[in-house]
């Protein structure tokens, strides 16, 4: 929660972020776009390689996205989808995986008049989610065989890995 709060008070928004870590530190991607489908599907499967060519031992995705909660007495629709909902409400989405283990949070965001983001308000904490931003993390060992093809698409795609050893406290 401490990424998103100061990515939403220094930058106003969270950037779609994965967070690995492997047995040589953590790792961090950010996606160059998520302007649509395509690119959002191209960060999914680029994290799930990541994951399997370092040998993740867990995984964090970050995501802002949209909520559609029902109203007290009335079901939610299914056919439509959050980001269309006029009820519609920003929120952060924090999925965390390890092998076997997955738990994501759902915090939304509350602004005030003008737009600034003002603190997260309701806090939903889900032991299951599913959709293109889950199951990055592996839940089989990886051989060396497939870490090393990953690494090798990573290497074709232009995605290295400058930030292993990741330090937090690093400016």
């Amino acid at each position: 929660m401490g990424y998103a709060g100061f990515s939403m008070k220094k930058l106003g928004r969270v950037p779609p972020t994965l967070f690995v870590q492997t047995p040589g530190g953590i790792a961090v991607y950010f996606p160059e776009t998520m302007g649509n489908e395509k690119a959002k599907n191209n960060f999914a499967n680029t994290s799930r390689l990541i994951a399997v060519a370092y040998g993740a031992t867990a995984t964090a995705m970050v995501l802002e996205s949209w909520i559609t909660r029902a109203k007290p007495g009335r079901k939610l629709d299914p056919s439509v989808p959050p980001s269309q909902s006029p009820d519609r409400g920003e929120c952060v989405v924090i999925q965390v995986e390890c092998v076997g283990v997955s738990k994501t949070k759902i915090l939304s965001i509350d602004r005030n008049a003008k737009g600034v983001f003002t603190g997260f308000g309701a806090v939903d904490n889900l032991d299951e989610a599913k959709g293109r931003f889950s199951e990055i993390m592996p839940q089989k060992p990886q051989t060396k065989e497939n870490r090393k093809m990953a690494k090798q698409l990573l290497m074709m795609m232009g995605v290295v890995p400058e930030n292993m050893g990741f330090n937090p406290t690093w400016n």
